[in-house]
């Protein structure tokens, strides 16, 4: 017996070992202690504060793309235009849409990735004649007009030769680079190219065309451009302006606009016929009158038969087809000129008037002294431009700077862009 438990000491001795080696080791945790930073020196003044500068970025998406599809040419071919006769001659730029031009303003570079022309035309299959169309990728290519222009016009790759009647679509991918969104002095630098149309046969009766514009456009490096304040010009078409009378007792003598043959017989037509560049007659008639500066001061006589110089014209509403001109001194209705010189020629073909709004002349108070300059600018019409800006002088202590005359070109350019 003695020696039985003796053997079940040992065994359970055994036993115990085992089960404690096979038991994980307790590790001891060790208690964190918080660490405490005691200052090197202590002070007796509270040290000032550092100014730290501020760094602030804008920061938006550099590229975004834009699409839409606009009307942008609406126009009546009149019965019997020669051949080679110039349809459209419009230069692609930011500027040629509403909706684009919204856009660019906001960015700097402009990539154009597609754009599509269709140009459709609303006439019977009776007509008579076509036209050739194209999109010209160097916008200061010469093509002309007449049986020249048609030539060059056709030579241009991807041109196409169609009928009045007949519609087209004309696709273009064109050079990926990066333009300008403002328009500048070399017109390469912000403009793709130009779609032209040229007439090839003198259609029998008058013809509608519509171009709509398809654009898909990549705008990149965001900024706020101030859109340019920019005026189309007119310009005097017939051979001459000047004073007539229709009756010989003069109570209808106003200014009046003739063609003169190589026979040198007059011809009257519509002050409306005269001029191109004007807008409509709504829209003059709206706007109360335009106003436009001469190139060159004209002399009247007044009452007394005391020489005037007029330095203005006026466009106004004469009925529902036609308008009339008179010249001013100055912009206001009481500079009227009183008496003209009978049959003075006062403007000849070729001439260019400059749009004004009456406060770039008469000076306010309030405003900054200063005056506005007039520069040429590019066109995407093909019609004369101007684009004005304010050159600021030296302004006095109590001035302030007024944007009236601003808003109210503004105003007027839009005006004249929903002719």
């Amino acid at each position: 017996t003695t020696l039985v438990s003796n053997l079940n000491k040992v065994l359970n001795m055994v036993t115990r070992k085992q089960q404690r080696k096979r038991q994980p080791k307790q590790t001891s945790r060790r208690r964190m202690r918080a660490r405490v930073v005691t200052p090197r020196m202590r002070v007796n003044t509270i040290p000032a504060a550092v100014n730290t500068a501020s760094s602030i970025r804008s920061k938006q998406p550099g590229v975004q793309r834009q699409s839409n599809t606009d009307r942008l040419i609406q126009k009546t071919i009149p019965a019997g235009m020669p051949t080679g006769g110039v349809v459209v001659d419009q230069i692609v730029s930011t500027t040629i849409t509403d909706r684009l031009r919204a856009q660019a303003s906001l960015y700097q570079r402009i990539r154009y990735i597609r754009l599509t022309f269709e140009i459709q035309t609303q006439t019977p299959t009776t007509v008579s004649g076509g036209y050739v169309a194209a999109f010209v990728k160097d916008p200061e290519l010469v093509i002309g007009s007449g049986i020249s222009g048609l030539k060059r016009l056709t030579a241009v790759q991807d041109a196409k030769t169609t009928k009045w009647w007949q519609s087209t679509v004309i696709d273009i991918k064109p050079n990926q680079m990066d333009y300008y969104c403002a328009n500048g002095n070399d017109i390469r630098w912000f403009s793709p190219g130009r779609l032209v149309i040229l007439c090839d046969g003198s259609p029998n009766q008058p013809v509608e065309v519509t171009v709509v514009l398809k654009w898909h456009v990549e705008l990149k490096e965001p900024a706020l451009q101030a859109l340019p304040v920019t005026l189309p010009q007119v310009v005097l078409t017939a051979t001459k302006l000047q004073y007539s009378e229709r009756t010989s007792g003069g109570t209808d003598g106003r200014l009046r606009a003739f063609n003169t043959n190589s026979a040198g017989l007059d011809t009257e037509i519509k002050i409306v016929d005269a001029f191109t560049g004007l807008p409509s007659i709504g829209t003059i008639a709206q706007l109360g009158g335009l106003w436009y500066q001469l190139p060159y001061p004209v002399t009247s006589s007044n009452s007394n038969s005391e020489i005037r110089t007029m330095h203005f014209i006026k466009f106004d509403q004469m009925n529902a087809d036609d308008l009339e001109c008179e010249l001013y001194a100055l912009p206001l209705s009481n500079s009227k000129v009183e008496e003209h010189f009978e049959d003075n020629i006062y403007f000849v073909r070729g001439t260019t008037f400059s749009p004004i709004v009456s406060s770039e002349i008469l000076v306010d108070e309030n405003s900054t002294s200063g005056f506005w300059i007039a520069s040429p600018s590019p066109s995407v019409t093909q019609h004369l431009m101007i684009s004005k800006r304010f050159q600021e002088t030296q302004p006095a202590e109590s001035s302030q700077l007024s944007t009236t005359v601003e808003s109210q070109l503004s105003m007027l350019c839009q005006q004249m862009q929903l002719q």
